[in-house]
């Protein structure tokens, strides 16, 4: 298979321009793709993604979340290799190509890769599928939920869990809940301190929080994160706070979260309806991120 890394003479790596486009666009990611089916297959569907049924007002003739999600945000990139990773149902998320893991890791100067999973509920089916997909512990993998959903069969499996849930740095609001709570809850900066993580790249961030991501998305969204496997609930009102079976929502556009990702370059590769419950009010989304280049 053809490669954008190879080892000149003097044993330094260098990038083969063939296949340097979809290497440097995807931060070293995409090893074996040329630049002509990458301007082709992948640049070109970018370009005149329209995201939303009415541009001007989005939530234009919206009574129910299922509606918004059905007519709103469908994939624009395509990823050569996704795959449900840890069967079917809940728990279990579309990934791209997580075996490239493998080669990403060995090149750097760690040997490392890095994993967070927020939300568990004792639901480890990504988490264990990611292991046999690499034939072993690979990344070290962070699992956070506020219960007590330690599992015995995952510590030597490079998966450690916290008991913590996930806060918000910015949610006056939010933040008291939580705290009137009694469990800990510690916004994405206080977790990346506390692990010593702030200057690494997280490759995979599984978020699956029951509407928390509402109230935190600003934390994360402009990270170094390669790839975003998430689970919205319900839809919030830019007018007033809403209460619903995930919890209280905060008022704000929701047009907001997902110009976020975009504008930070994250671009969708699969949309799946969580249709076991909510009648279409929870969607599950996946993201990688991009150069912000690919999308000029």
């Amino acid at each position: 298979m053809h490669r954008a890394m190879e080892e000149s003479t003097d044993s330094t790596t260098i990038v083969i321009p063939e296949y340097s486009l979809a290497y440097d666009q995807s931060f070293g990611f995409f090893d074996d793709i040329t630049n002509e089916n990458w301007q082709r297959l992948y640049q070109n569907r970018a370009r005149p993604a329209r995201h939303y049924r009415v541009l001007d007002d989005p939530l234009q003739g919206i009574k129910f979340p299922a509606q918004w999600n059905f007519f709103n945000w469908d994939p624009y990139f395509v990823c050569p290799h996704k795959r449900k990773i840890g069967g079917l149902g809940g728990g279990p998320k579309w990934t791209c190509d997580a075996e490239r893991l493998v080669r990403i890791a060995r090149e750097r100067p760690d040997a490392s890769c890095l994993v967070y999973s927020i939300g568990s509920r004792g639901n480890y089916l990504w988490e264990l599928g990611l292991v046999e997909l690499w034939g072993g512990p690979l990344c070290e993998i962070h699992v956070f939920d506020f219960g007590d959903f330690q599992r015995n069969e995952t510590e030597n499996l490079n998966i450690h869990y916290h008991q913590w849930g996930l806060g918000s740095s910015y949610s006056t609001k939010y933040r008291k809940r939580a705290i009137a709570r009694g469990q800990t809850f510690l916004s994405f900066q206080e977790i990346r301190r506390r692990l010593g993580h702030e200057d690494r790249t997280i490759d995979l961030f599984k978020i699956d929080c029951e509407g928390c991501e509402w109230h935190n998305y600003k934390d994360w969204v402009s990270e170094n994160i390669r790839q975003i496997m998430i689970e919205t609930h319900d839809l919030p009102s830019p007018n007033r706070e809403k209460d619903t079976p995930f919890g209280i929502l905060p008022a704000m556009k929701v047009t907001d979260f997902f110009d976020a990702l975009k504008d930070n370059g994250f671009a969708l590769f699969s949309k799946e309806v969580n249709s076991q419950r909510g009648f279409g009010r929870s969607v599950e989304w996946s993201f990688i991120k991009l150069r912000r280049d690919f999308f000029a």
